[in-house]
């Protein structure tokens, strides 16, 4: 669904706008931007990966900060009044990680942080609205 919507708006010559929040160092938004996307924004928590995002993107803005803290103004600031077509993130899947003692436990704020990209789909409306995350593929020894 994805690449079949991207690559029908590259054909019409439609440049479709994406917001990365979680961002990393900007992997998720490179293969965007290969596909012929702009990346208006980012959101990142990490000094160093926002330093890295802002390194490899750098016609693109990035906000180094809590992305619970961002607030809608925040974000309409960053995309610089823009709508974007796609809002992308991966949030952090370390509280859910089958390789860790109490996995899943609600105290864990990182737990809850997938409900801050719905709450980004609910101001923006992008077109798509794609989270990333990693299979509970493998068994862990403690």
């Amino acid at each position: 669904m994805c690449y079949t919507a991207v690559n029908s708006w590259v054909k019409s010559k439609m440049k479709p706008l994406v917001l990365d929040l979680f961002a990393g160092a900007g992997g998720f938004s490179l293969g965007f931007r290969l596909a012929g996307c702009e990346i208006i924004g980012a959101i990142e928590i990490d000094k160093w990966a926002a330093e890295t995002f802002a390194y490899n993107h750098p016609n693109s803005p990035v906000i180094q900060a809590d992305m619970a803290t961002i607030t809608e103004d925040d974000l309409k600031e960053l995309c610089k009044n823009k709508k974007p077509t796609i809002v992308l993130g991966g949030p952090p899947c370390q509280g859910y990680s089958v390789c860790r003692k109490n996995a899943g436990d609600p105290k864990d704020p990182r737990n809850n942080l997938f409900k801050e990209l719905i709450r980004v789909g609910s101001i923006f409306e992008p077109e798509l609205l794609i989270m990333e995350n990693v299979p509970n593929a493998r068994q862990c020894s403690d």
